[in-house]
């Protein structure tokens, strides 16, 4: 089973960002077999709990804000304090 990096996270933006930020910071690691590090997303919860129950998970990443009701703010209505976001 490869080592797995989890993020979690409902934002697909920032989701693609963190998934960026992760593979670079897999190439600059020394003295570690960086080919068989993967990158895996969950989107909600119940996809989180599925992938760390099948893999080898070594770090994750977790958006404390997953809720339903998050769903359909914006990043004006976090701004101005609507929600407090992840």
């Amino acid at each position: 089973m490869n080592p797995t990096i989890l993020i979690v996270e409902d934002d697909k933006d920032l989701l693609e960002q963190y998934k960026i930020y992760c593979k670079l910071v897999i190439t600059s690691l020394v003295d570690v077999d960086r080919s068989n590090i993967e990158v895996k997303s969950a989107n909600n919860v119940e996809q989180a709990v599925n992938i760390i129950e099948q893999e080898n998970i070594i770090f994750i990443s977790v958006d404390l804000a997953l809720q339903p009701s998050e769903k359909n703010l914006s990043d004006a209505d976090r701004y101005t304090g609507l929600e407090p976001g992840g």
